[in-house]
């Protein structure tokens, strides 16, 4: 049964305000608003008819469009299916971008822009009912793309063959009605990580009689990161670029530093200071934290650090090494915190840090970005700090790079080892290493 979550009649009363205007400021600006008559709003539903996951699937595509709302939810990430301010705020920017009327209601318009189901649409009879999905409702054939209802179940069918995932977020049946918000909506949205073709002209193309092309987007389509320093770009051979394997595509002597924070500070024009690369994840200065693997620790993981980080304190401090002294330790942690990172995760552009086992600096990294987390009692003994014990925990990575490009829809990370630069697929990066945390300028 999906999570449902209830509006306060303050926040209804601020919606009908907001109606109010934005009715009479859509006649003055000739924008399409997802507003409701005024004659609509006592029919107006309260929020606990709207499904959690409705909320949470706005959210999510707000963030993978790069939109920043906030850090909360299980991926720290702002989706957690609460429709606060900061979610508003990214709507009305995104319906600012694509023309509409901005007042962050995700009606039938908003919604069919974000390629989600609306929070809000209109019943048949003019009143305002919560988004039901596929229901049976028809409106005007004028501007489906199928003529009959035969038609409309023909991509129906095709849609839950090749796309069952697309069809469950969509919540699309497989008979209904075919002039339906549903069918349209579905139609004309991308699929996740092709760029221009949407369901409906892969669909026209093939006409239900072949699988999902999985070579989309295109072979070799090259997206490059925006604000990329030309001075520092065209030391990198595009040619050598594979979304497959790891490639070196700039040699120590064009690379300008041997430091993996230093090069991304000279490639990109949008970051200034990344810092240390065990820093940054906390260097609010690179952009917004879309995704950490350090947050959400259970009691047994801050208890292990907290152990880990005494170790090196007993010890007398950070060793450099790849072996001895804490850093299997480290490594195993590192291992276990791993969180899966799919390609719809980044941008380009996006900053990330890096797990690197092959690093020397495992200790080091460790120490340096957990200090701040301890802290001495009376008895000049280390505890654990607040923040740690609320389960946000520290950049442990040892290295950091750059979303520079994404080739054949694969993210590719450019990172700076020793001087030599490579290019790597986000889930393919050299050395083992993983992603661990993503920020976007």
């Amino acid at each position: 049964m999906s999570k449902l979550f209830k509006m306060s009649d303050e926040e209804i009363g601020r919606i009908l305000s907001l109606h109010e205007s934005a009715v009479r400021n859509e006649r003055l600006s000739g924008k399409k608003t997802d507003n409701l008559l005024i004659e609509d709003m006592e029919a107006l539903p309260e929020m606990e008819n709207v499904p959690l996951g409705k909320v949470e699937a706005v959210q999510q595509a707000l963030v993978n469009l790069g939109y920043n709302i906030g850090n909360t939810g299980p991926n720290g990430d702002g989706v957690d299916g609460k429709f606060g301010e900061k979610t508003k705020a990214a709507v009305k920017k995104f319906q600012t971008s694509k023309n509409l009327y901005s007042d962050g209601i995700v009606g039938d318009n908003t919604a069919g822009a974000l390629g989600v189901q609306p929070l809000y649409t209109k019943a048949a009879s003019g009143s305002s009912s919560s988004s039901s999905g596929s229901g049976a409702s028809s409106e005007s054939a004028t501007d489906s793309p199928f003529k009959t209802r035969e038609e409309g179940n023909a991509f129906r069918k095709w849609m839950h063959k090749n796309f069952p995932n697309a069809v469950k977020k969509f919540d699309l049946n497989i008979e209904g009605d075919h002039t339906n918000k549903t069918i349209k909506n579905v139609y004309n949205s991308l699929p996740p990580n092709w760029t221009t073709t949407t369901y409906g002209m892969y669909y026209e193309r093939k006409k239900g009689l072949a699988q999902p092309d999985k070579t989309q987007p295109k072979k070799d389509q090259l997206v490059v990161a925006p604000g990329l320093n030309p001075d520092v770009f065209k030391n990198i051979n595009i040619a050598a670029l594979d979304s497959t394997k790891s490639t070196k595509v700039c040699d120590k002597a064009k690379s300008g530093t041997d430091q993996c924070a230093t090069y991304i500070n000279q490639l990109s024009d949008k970051v200034d200071n990344v810092g240390d690369a065990w820093l940054a994840h906390n260097n609010d200065s690179i952009g917004t934290r879309t995704k950490t693997a350090y947050w959400g620790l259970t009691p047994a993981q801050q208890e292990t650090i907290f152990n880990i980080f005494k170790a090196i304190e007993k010890q007398g401090g950070p060793k450099e090494g790849t072996e001895g002294g804490q850093v299997e330790n480290i490594k195993a942690l590192q291992k276990q915190l791993i969180k899966s990172i799919s390609a719809s995760d980044l941008k380009p552009g996006d900053v990330v840090g890096i797990y690197y086992p092959p690093s020397g600096y495992h200790e080091k990294a460790f120490h340096a970005a957990g200090k701040p987390y301890f802290v001495k009692d009376s008895k000049g003994q280390w505890q654990k700090g607040n923040t740690i014990k609320r389960g946000e925990g520290f950049g442990m990575n040892t290295h950091v790079g750059i979303v520079a490009f994404q080739k054949d829809g694969v993210p590719l990370v450019v990172h700076n080892i020793g001087g030599t630069v490579y290019s790597d697929p986000y889930n393919a990066l050299k050395g083992g290493g993983k992603i661990m945390w993503i920020r976007r300028p």
